[in-house]
């Protein structure tokens, strides 16, 4: 988990990036249980891509300032910096037998 801003952050599965919303957790079940202290966080939404992912936490009102946006743009850049890479060094190496 990556945290962005004081209640948001950044989880992942081996499909999605997930954008997560920090909350307290309740003693029991229901929305009128006793808050417990402990601090969970919880999905908000789910992207196929990083860049997705940080379009929606910038339209949306997650309080994310320009220096925050600013670092998740700059991981953006880079993400799309390495994939390139990877596709350079793999067209590269990979040689097509057409028979």
């Amino acid at each position: 988990m990556i945290k962005i801003s004081e209640n948001y952050a950044i989880d992942f599965d081996p499909r999605n990036f997930i954008l997560q919303e920090k909350f307290e957790k309740r003693e029991g079940k229901g929305k009128h249980a006793p808050l417990s202290g402990e601090i969970g966080y919880r999905d908000v939404s789910y992207h196929s891509s990083f860049e997705s992912l940080v379009d929606k936490a910038v339209e949306t009102d997650l309080k994310i300032t320009p220096s925050e946006e600013k670092v998740l743009r700059d991981m953006v850049d880079e993400i799309k910096k390495l994939k390139a890479e990877i596709v350079e060094v793999l067209s590269s190496n990979i040689q097509i037998d057409k028979g």
